[in-house]
């Protein structure tokens, strides 16, 4: 008999937050990392400190934390590379908004405004249209999304360290 298979995108429930902190809510530390994730770490040390991601994608270089927010990229001899913190707006799976901020407080919902009180001028500014924007602080190695305003996804990924003068 021919059995027709769903193949499910995302999860059909999110699984509940975890208890510690760090994983739920972990600090954004541009050029540093995420929480005690920190840019260059293998993929079981990264697992080790946030836990069995929800799903892992792109051949193992991504580990999808769909429930907390952020996904960790991973290359095998680099090590962790980059970060995506998101929130629902945007995404067609399910997903729970990323709850974390940078020291300053900027996070998920923040405006244009306080990404200029925290980091200054962008370093690149790209419109796509009137409701979004993309915004670049190149030296932080952040790229802000915005809707309306309010952030709704940044990804943070290692910044390529200039030759000191």
């Amino acid at each position: 008999p021919h059995v027709s298979r769903v193949e499910q995108y995302g999860l059909a429930q999110l699984p509940p937050l975890p208890a510690k902190e760090e994983r739920r809510s972990p600090e954004v530390k541009p050029t540093v990392g995420l929480g005690p994730v920190r840019f260059g770490m293998k993929k079981d040390e990264v697992i080790s400190l946030f836990g069995k991601p929800d799903r892992v994608e792109m051949n193992g270089m991504a580990l999808a934390y769909l429930s907390r927010g952020y996904t960790v990229f991973i290359k095998p001899q680099r090590g962790v590379f980059s970060f995506s913190c998101y929130s629902q707006t945007g995404f067609a799976i399910q997903v729970r908004d990323f709850a974390g901020k940078t020291s300053a407080g900027i996070g998920i919902g923040s405006s244009l405004e306080d990404l200029k009180a925290a980091f200054g001028v962008p370093s690149g500014k790209e419109e796509s249209n009137r409701l979004n924007k993309t915004v670049k602080y190149n030296s932080q190695g952040l790229s802000f999304s915005l809707v309306d305003n309010k952030v709704v996804s940044f990804f943070m990924s290692t910044v390529r360290r200039a030759d000191p003068e």
